[in-house]
């Protein structure tokens, strides 16, 4: 079969999650505002960390339990003194939580203080770059004292590469994530109790996901063997995002083709990158049907660890494949997969700097014969930043020539059925 691009429309980019607080429970205990008295020589912080994930109002219920925060560490770096000032870990209780806090971080009142959210950090691999072999992400981050060198911290956690298993899917461990922050306190905030707001973590993974139909005329299943999608890194990612915006704070615009300052389209300049995105979630779902990806920008200016192996990924269904009834009815997959963020660059005519590729195609068997789609470009698809989730449909016309895939960016754990398609050459 020969594909080729007929029509996308894409949903939105990464996703923002409003769901009620919990309470705090850490290594020393819990806190409570009674339990806080504030020093006048310092400053008590109160944030909340939110998943940066998915629509208003759909809460943990429609996100898988690896998917959520399950323990959260918080490293507080005083900028003024190059001290690591506060190293708390969190255990959450009850099935992980996409929204925590407040949580309550006495600090000195003495200038910049950079923030560091690390959740799940079990669940990483080793890490390959540290000193000593086999030394995981809690060794490293269990062995920061209060008090020791921040530059030295701040330089190991940012460089911080570590491995994935090759059947990165729904049956293992929970999803690291990890987020930045900095915020300016001075001798004016002593004695006093400073409102941080909504500090918004990040996966590092991307998630695929994909669905069948059957509308086959010879009243025949259709059996998936495997479907594969290419050019993606499988092996390792960065811990902290490294995202390094041209000029200090631009994305893409697809749109007007032009490079475009944080928050401009907004009239919020100046906005951190994760805000950003936030709020493009926001804006995708008061109006659905805008592309809010192409419309809004694409995060494209972001590294992947060196040496990360590209290749294709394949998934194989087992016992003959994944049986696809004719019923008229959408079939699940069957499996989530998790990857590390990925940067494939088209090398064709790419429509602006920076644009990537990626190929996807499906194995089935039908009526006892094997056919293979030849691979076809993931439409739209110009960027794999972490806590992307990409869902493919596929579905199975009346013939073989009428089959379609559709394929999308969609909300983490939003399951609707995505729209735009790639058809058959010749059948229009």
């Amino acid at each position: 079969m020969k594909w080729r691009l007929f029509h996308i429309k894409l949903c939105c980019l990464l996703f923002v999650s409003c769901v009620g607080f919990v309470s705090c429970i850490n290594d020393s205990g819990s806190f409570s505002d009674d339990d806080n008295v504030i020093d006048e020589h310092e400053c008590l912080l109160t944030l909340n960390v939110s998943l940066l994930e998915t629509r208003a109002g759909v809460g943990e219920t429609g996100t898988a339990s690896k998917e959520r925060m399950h323990s959260l560490r918080v490293v507080v770096l005083s900028e003024a003194t190059d001290k690591v000032e506060v190293n708390n870990y969190y255990y959450l209780k009850n099935d992980g939580e996409s929204l925590y806090g407040p949580i309550l971080i006495s600090v000195k009142p003495d200038g910049l203080k950079s923030i560091y959210l690390i959740a799940n950090e079990e669940s990483a691999g080793n890490l390959v770059n540290m000193t000593g072999s086999g030394t995981t992400l809690s060794d490293f981050l269990k062995s920061v004292a209060v008090e020791s060198d921040a530059s030295t911290f701040k330089t190991g956690i940012t460089e911080a590469v570590f491995t994935v298993p090759e059947t990165s899917d729904d049956t293992n461990s929970n999803i690291p994530m990890s987020a930045v922050y900095q915020i300016e306190t001075s001798t004016a905030d002593g004695g006093t109790r400073k409102d941080c707001g909504t500090f918004y973590i990040v996966r590092t993974m991307t998630k695929y996901s994909f669905s069948f139909r059957n509308d086959r005329v010879s009243g025949l299943p259709v059996y998936v063997k495997s479907w594969e999608i290419s050019n993606l890194v499988t092996d390792k990612a960065y811990l902290m995002p490294h995202f390094s915006p041209t000029a200090g704070g631009y994305y893409w615009n697809s749109t007007a083709s032009e490079w475009v300052y944080f928050g401009a389209d907004w009239t919020e300049t100046g906005k951190e990158w994760k805000e950003w995105l936030a709020k493009v979630s926001d804006q995708s779902n008061i109006d659905p049907d805008n592309p809010s990806a192409d419309e809004n920008g694409w995060l494209t200016c972001y590294n992947i660890p060196a040496g990360a192996v590209t290749k294709k990924f394949q998934h194989i269904y087992k016992d003959g494949g994944l049986e696809i009834p004719i019923d008229g009815a959408e079939h699940d997959g069957g499996v989530i997969k998790y990857l590390p963020e990925s940067k494939n660059e088209k090398e064709t005519n790419p429509a602006f700097e920076g644009e990537q590729e990626y190929f996807v195609n499906v194995l089935i068997s039908e009526n006892g014969k094997e056919y293979k789609f030849d691979p076809v470009p993931l439409p739209n698809l110009r960027s794999l930043f972490r806590n992307t989730h990409v869902r493919v449909y596929v579905r199975f016309g009346q013939t073989m020539k009428d089959d379609v895939i559709y394929a999308k960016i969609i909300d983490w754990n939003i399951w609707g059925r995505v729209e735009g398609e790639l058809r058959p050459e010749g059948n229009e």
